[in-house]
């Protein structure tokens, strides 16, 4: 049987032949041999990896065969094709053989991507998917014809997939081929209705009370809508009426004829306020009150004490020695049905004045800094003052921050002396509960000692969150000196410290560090100062404060000067630390400026040397730049410099002169190339001489030979040849200094061939 399978091989059976397949054993017992992975390697070694056939029938006899076969035969058929034939081994079926069509290394075989169109649409053309990344991954998925592989990933703009296609080494499109594809797809929406948006934002918004359109607009923010709804944007008010604008969310459509725009209108919630308690409390300002003349009443009228939702409409006026008021509603109130707003109260002439001047002391003797349990005690001991004749309370006394507060008036028949203070203070002390301050040093600690912080204000936050005992609170912020902070605690109101107690606790800190170098400060302050000239010593100063540190480092004081040498120090930022070994004290000399000298000339010099001349290169066009004639103790600071045809001088006053202030130093001024025309007439025949009807080895080998072709003076390859079905193309450019004659060609093909090898047909009739 191997014997009949090797004869069967040798005279070309295919397995699109027809022949059969003969096996020894019994066909419905043996095992199925999978020869699909061997497929793929024969398929690699067969497809542009060898030089010649021989080689690629060699390579695949080596390869390692499928379990089940004993033995491979491979053959070369017809015109460039290699057979792979089996021998099974006992047990196993004899697979089909394989054929593949031999592609030389270094040439490709021709595909089509005629079929892509048709892939792609039968996984994307209006198919419905949840979104974007949905049809990208669909995309992704397309069977392509062998040979063919996808350029990328596929991208999606406006719902339509794009797909760019290569071809996989070994291969080349077919002339004229489309590489790029698109589909449109569709999105899996669900229709969605807006009918149930219109209760429920008026069950939110509509006839509904809120203090202000805020608040109505807030309520409609919170409106429940429908499942695949939401607001198309913030909900606006406008006359005390609320407008939402709805939309369908992603992957949702709006049902046909769904309205998309909601209003409600809401209510100003008003407070009702009585001015019941108004005639009371004008009569307790004015009502039988002494007055010097009608403005002291008005003044006194316009003190009194409204309820919460009431104003004065305007001022009040004076009438025959009777006040008139007029209230009203505040914004958010309204008046109680039925209220008063005009209330009257008539007051009296003061005959005898009194002095208050004895008040203070009277205070002072029955509350300043006398204990109390608590402001109850310390106000009914302030009633109990005595007063002079004429004199009494004008109201029960005041208590605030362990402070009393009296006001006195002039009793009827009495009138204040002209600068008479009413209102009278003093502050008394509370019966006091003892505290200690031991525990205060080791909550600091816990929150600052040692810990690391950015920065001071860092630690000092900290320093505010220590946990105190109960009675004690900080006198004041933390402070940091030398990161160290320090608190100061003092008792809080009802408490006082133990005697002996500490006030004062520190917790040094440590910075978050990061290391700086201190190596760039020299060339820095030597660019600002050094060989510099300047008016004064000032003015030296004020440049080395200019120079340009590294981060984190800043001056530490100010630059000082010393027979015309300025010196700097420099120190770490706060969060920086410098490197070891850093410098920190850097000096340079400075010169003194003796003349002034303006630039104002350098611009015209400088144009009439360079602007729009017609230059070689470059180099000329410095070159002329370095001959401008420049004015009196002026020179050039340094080379020309040329970046896209426009030359860049700097100049700087020389020794014993100084700029003009305000001066400008850096000046440009563009040129042009004096170019020469060149032609290509000679390049296709150069072309020729190197690659048409030549032979090569491969594609590499014909463009190395089409880049040593001789070129013109003036041109030069515009890039590296390329290769395209056995033809190299060339794009040629004028050099720097020339120009193309108008109607040159720049592209020039020449077509190679591939260098065959020999071989004999001799040994066939022994096989």
């Amino acid at each position: 049987m191997k014997k009949l399978l090797t004869l069967l091989g040798a005279v070309g059976l295919t397995a699109t032949a027809g022949a059969a397949v003969v096996a020894c054993g019994n066909p419905n017992k043996d095992k199925t041999v999978d020869i699909s992975e061997f497929a793929k390697l024969v398929k690699a070694e067969a497809n542009g990896k060898h030089e010649s056939i021989a080689k690629a029938k060699e390579a695949i006899e080596k390869l390692d065969k499928p379990e089940g076969i004993e033995k491979t035969i491979v053959t070369e058929v017809k015109t460039s094709n290699i057979r792979v034939a089996f021998v099974a081994s006992k047990g196993y079926k004899t697979p089909i053989p394989l054929v593949e069509k031999f592609v030389e290394k270094g040439q490709t075989q021709k595909i089509s991507t005629d079929d892509v169109q048709t892939a792609l649409d039968a996984k994307i053309k209006d198919k419905e998917f949840t979104d974007a990344a949905a049809a990208i991954a669909a995309a992704k998925q397309i069977s392509l014809a062998e040979g063919l592989e996808l350029a990328g990933e596929p991208t999606n703009s406006e719902q339509t997939i794009t797909i760019v296609v290569k071809a996989k080494d070994g291969y080349v499109l077919k002339e004229g081929s489309e590489t790029t594809f698109t589909a449109a797809w569709k999105v899996a929406e669900t229709e969605v209705s807006t009918d149930s948006v219109q209760s429920a934002l008026d069950a939110k918004v509509k006839d509904q009370e809120f203090k202000d359109a805020a608040a109505a607009i807030a309520a409609a923010k919170q409106i429940s809508l429908a499942e695949g709804l939401e607001l198309a944007g913030e909900p606006t008010n406008s006359e005390q009426t609320i407008t939402i604008v709805v939309k369908a969310k992603d992957g949702y459509v709006l049902k046909e004829g769904s309205e998309t725009t909601f209003t409600a209108a809401w209510k100003v919630a008003e407070t009702e306020v009585s001015t019941d308690s108004v005639q009371s409390a004008l009569d307790a300002k004015v009502k039988d009150q002494k007055f010097k003349d009608a403005a002291a009443a008005i003044a006194a009228a316009k003190q009194i004490s409204l309820a919460e939702g009431l104003e004065l409409a305007g001022e009040p006026t004076n009438s025959e020695q009777t006040i008139t008021i007029v209230v009203k509603a505040k914004d958010g109130y309204v008046l109680k049905e039925g209220s008063e707003t005009t209330f009257t109260a008539a007051w009296k002439v003061a005959e005898t004045e009194v002095s208050t001047d004895s008040v203070q002391s009277a205070l002072d003797a029955k509350v300043k800094d006398q204990k109390f349990k608590d402001a109850a005690a310390a106000i009914a001991a302030a009633k109990q003052i005595s007063l002079a004749e004429g004199l009494e309370l004008a109201g029960e006394p005041t208590n605030s921050e362990q402070t009393i507060t009296i006001v006195v008036k002039a009793k009827d028949g009495y009138v204040l002396k002209e600068g008479s203070e009413t209102t009278f203070t003093a502050a008394w002390k509370v019966a006091e509960t003892e505290v200690s301050t031991d525990s205060v040093q080791s909550a600091l600690d816990a929150k600052v000692k040692d810990q690391k912080f950015k920065d001071a204000a860092a630690a000092i936050a900290a320093a505010k969150q220590i946990s105190l005992a109960e009675g004690l609170e900080l006198a004041g912020e933390p402070t940091n000196s030398e990161q160290t902070i320090t608190i100061v605690v003092k008792a809080k109101d009802g408490y006082v410290l133990k005697e002996g107690s500490e006030t004062t606790f520190t917790a040094a800190w440590k910075v978050a560090e990061t290391e700086v170098s201190t190596d760039s400060v020299q060339s820095a302050l030597d660019a600002k100062v050094k060989d510099q000239k300047f008016k004064d010593a000032a003015a030296a100063i004020a440049a080395a404060k200019q120079i340009s540190l590294a981060e984190g480092l800043e001056l530490a004081g100010e630059p000082t000067n010393s027979e015309q040498t300025i010196t700097i120090v420099v120190k770490a930022k706060d969060g920086y630390v410098l490197k070891e070994g850093s410098e920190t004290t850097f000096t340079a000399a400075w010169k003194v400026a003796e003349t002034e000298v303006s630039t104002d000339s350098v611009q015209s010099a400088l144009d009439a040397k360079v602007k729009d001349q017609k230059f070689k290169d470059a180099a000329a066009a410095i070159a002329a730049a370095k001959q401008i004639s420049l004015a009196e103790g002026l020179e050039l600071a340094g080379e020309p410099t040329n970046s896209e045809q426009t030359i860049t001088i700097v100049v700087k006053a020389k020794d014993g002169y100084v700029l003009k202030e305000g001066s400008e130093t850096t000046f440009t001024a563009a040129w042009k190339v004096a170019e020469t025309e060149v032609s290509t007439d000679s390049v296709q025949s150069a072309l020729d001489a190197k690659v048409k009807d030549q032979k090569f080895k491969d594609a590499a080998a014909a463009i190395a030979a089409a880049k040593q072709i001789s070129l013109a003076e003036g041109l030069e390859l515009a890039g590296e040849p390329t290769n395209s079905e056995q033809t190299i193309t060339i794009v040629v450019k004028a050099k720097d200094g020339y120009v193309l004659k108008e109607g040159s060609e720049t592209t020039f093909t020449a077509a190679w061939k591939v260098a065959e090898t020999e071989v004999s047909t001799d040994s066939v009739q022994s096989k």
